[in-house]
């Protein structure tokens, strides 16, 4: 947190003058010009306010990730039984399959897929599904890129989560499945079922407030790269929760919300949204 800091509120002159081999380390030394302006340190104040503010957020989701689990179990806010049980035939039905890419192109997972994203609320206000048969054909199109990361678990503790966030982006970026530009949160939640050891299903409720983001810039309004950027940080920093929790080992447990190491992790976090009474940014 203190390298974190220490980089946040470098600007135009400032230089690093060591630093370890991973970039964060008692050895990083910064050299800070000086005097700065009241426009730089208002500005830099703001951004490092958030990062530590969300730093906190996942410490603390770290710390104590039972309680806030087992939150979500108590007090779950998909009270839909078809959002479950949708859910838990897709997931069934990847598994039985075998592959990422055997069900991509399967017609029985990508129909359960298609119906599950509808009960999930995808095609409703801002989101629109394409058709079914463009749904399954672009699904299938994918699922050469898609089987490169099969078996790609979220909390290997050996992942290059830059380089794989790189990889998920490109085919979150070429799967048309929605009619609108972003699509970070349908994407995710269609990826989450066809590769359920890495992708966290993303959404703009619980996900975007766990972060601290403001709609324009979750929807990466403004930006060169898009959505890109946003959902680069927010798998990173889920990359870290993961490799400190071991998800896997909370999988089942009779708890039906519990289907993989990801939505795991999901649960975690609309529970800490819940329990902390986070308010969504506007």
């Amino acid at each position: 947190m203190c390298c974190d800091a220490m980089r946040a509120t470098m600007a135009a002159g400032d230089q690093i003058v060591t630093q370890p081999a991973g970039g964060r380390g008692a050895s990083l030394t910064v050299r800070y010009g000086l005097p700065r302006s009241a426009r730089q340190l208002h500005g830099q104040t703001l951004g490092t306010t958030r990062k530590f503010r969300v730093e906190e957020r996942v410490q603390r989701l770290i710390a104590d990730f039972d309680h806030y689990l087992n939150w979500y179990d108590e007090h779950v806010p998909f009270d839909r039984p078809d959002q479950l049980n949708s859910h838990i035939g897709t997931i069934s039905r990847r598994l039985m399959v075998g592959t990422a890419a055997a069900a991509a192109t399967d017609p029985e997972f990508c129909q359960n897929l298609y119906r599950t994203l509808q009960r999930w609320g995808i095609g409703q206000r801002g989101s629109r599904l394409v058709s079914r048969e463009s749904f399954e054909k672009a699904v299938a199109l994918a699922a050469p890129e898609i089987a490169k990361l099969d078996g790609t678990a979220i909390d290997d503790p050996s992942l290059d989560a830059d380089g794989i966030a790189a990889q998920l982006w490109s085919v979150i970026h070429s799967l048309t499945i929605v009619e609108n530009k972003a699509n970070l949160v349908p994407c995710t939640k269609a990826l989450h079922h066809l590769l359920p050891d890495l992708v966290v299903p993303m959404d703009r409720e619980y996900t975007r407030t766990f972060f601290g983001l403001h709609a324009p810039e979750f929807q990466g309004h403004g930006r060169t790269d898009g959505q890109r950027s946003v959902f680069t940080r927010m798998f990173c920093a889920l990359v870290r929760i993961a490799q400190a929790t071991n998800p896997q080992s909370y999988v089942g447990a009779e708890r039906p919300w519990r289907t993989s190491r990801t939505k795991v992790l999901d649960n975690a976090i609309v529970g800490f949204c819940m329990a902390e009474g986070l308010k969504r940014p506007s």
